[in-house]
């Protein structure tokens, strides 16, 4: 039987008790993956800043849209259910998973908002573009503002270490500390007017900033900085799994130091100076890197920083116009993206339920592919014209 979509994302039904719907997704929106974490459990949330959605997988074939709001900023998930996504003046929470019923929005009385970090469940600091800096003591269900010494360059992260020692980054290369809940601030300025983007610290003491294509590392809590290394071009994350350092960067490349810092790998994900990586997890024993470049958004998969294969693809701006199955596996769908060259008309086929796509047949017209009619024998016809 004939089943006719107008969508721009594909659907297929997963048949549980309560027909869930999930995400298949040949043909997706152009993204900006921006965003990985892996939960104790084993779930992979993505954050799209392009689209401002959030997805799940636990297995890395289908997805699920969890949560999809205006003016995205950044993501925490403090464990399977607790999590925190950050918006221009709001903070969406969520008591368990992202289920409807467990997703609040909170107003923080601020119109900037840039990163968030919470310590445990309860305590948790927002940074500002605006050099605002604001304190949770709930989870987040109120909030206050906190002096950084009337500064007004944007505070690209913060990063507390417990209730009252803390530090923010910022966009005139300073990073500021405090040790008293932000009563009072102590700066320095580690890069020039390089931008500071990233913090992370691995214990109370030994910490690291990355800004521009350099990392920077502090074994006394901020009290000095040292560069460590400079990559191949603009750093853009950094993140600790299994005593493994990994830094992210433009022009295709992830940074790996087994040694805290002292000597580094260079993975070339993709040769490229006009990709960038944007993010990076471990999920099922894999190294997941997020891609953003030609071709739009993509996510890689590697099981020793060599190999790497694509799990994710085809992230292009697309309308669905038709889908046909002839069993619960084999289908065809038609539609149109829009690519670098222009409009291009396509017939996409499954042999696995939707799970992966390949492109059959492709057109630079928007007239034709417009219908299609599948037998039960695997024989079909598909329909064009203007």
């Amino acid at each position: 039987m004939k089943r006719l979509y107008s969508l721009i994302i594909l659907l297929i039904i997963h048949n549980t008790q309560a027909q869930e719907w999930k995400y298949i997704t040949p043909l997706k929106f152009q993204s900006e993956i921006t965003y990985f974490e892996t939960t104790p459990d084993g779930i992979l949330y993505m954050f799209d800043e392009h689209t401002n959605n959030i997805s799940s997988t636990s297995d890395g074939l289908i997805w699920k849209k969890k949560y999809e709001g205006t003016n995205l900023k950044d993501m925490q998930m403090d464990n399977d259910n607790l999590g925190f996504v950050l918006k221009n003046s709001s903070l969406i929470k969520t008591s368990n998973g992202f289920h409807p019923n467990s997703i609040s929005e909170i107003s923080i009385n601020a119109t900037s908002a840039q990163a968030l970090h919470f310590i445990d469940s309860q305590i948790g600091f927002i940074s500002c573009t605006t050099g605002g800096v604001l304190k949770t003591l709930d989870s987040g269900n109120t909030f206050t503002a906190i002096n950084t010494s009337s500064t007004t360059e944007t505070l690209n992260d913060v990063f507390f270490l417990n209730e009252n020692v803390g530090f923010v980054c910022g966009s005139k290369g300073n990073i500021y500390k405090t040790t008293n809940q932000g009563e009072s601030w102590t700066s320095m300025n580690i890069s020039g007017n390089v931008p500071l983007n990233k913090i992370l610290y691995l214990d109370n003491n030994v910490g690291f900033l990355i800004g521009g294509a350099t990392v920077y590392k502090t074994t006394n809590q901020g009290e000095s900085w040292n560069v460590i290394f400079t990559g191949y071009s603009t750093l853009l994350d950094i993140k600790q799994y299994n005593n493994i350092l990994y830094v992210t960067g433009k022009a295709g490349r992830l940074y790996s130091s087994s040694d805290f810092g002292l000597n580094w790998n260079e993975h070339i994900v993709v040769p490229s100076n006009f990709v960038e990586i944007r993010s990076m997890t471990i999920f099922n024993e894999n190294i997941l890197v997020s891609y953003e470049g030609n071709g739009g958004g993509k996510i890689y998969q590697s099981p020793n920083l060599t190999d790497w294969s694509i799990i994710l693809e085809g992230i292009m701006e697309s309308s669905l116009r038709d889908i046909s199955f002839s069993n619960d596996n084999y289908g065809v769908a038609t539609g149109i993206y829009a690519g670098s060259d222009g409009i291009t008309n396509v017939i996409i086929q499954t042999s696995n339920g939707g799970y992966t796509w390949t492109v059959k047949r492709s057109s630079q017209t928007n007239t034709l592919y417009r219908a299609v009619e599948m037998n039960a024998d695997g024989t079909g016809l598909v329909v064009g014209g203007s």
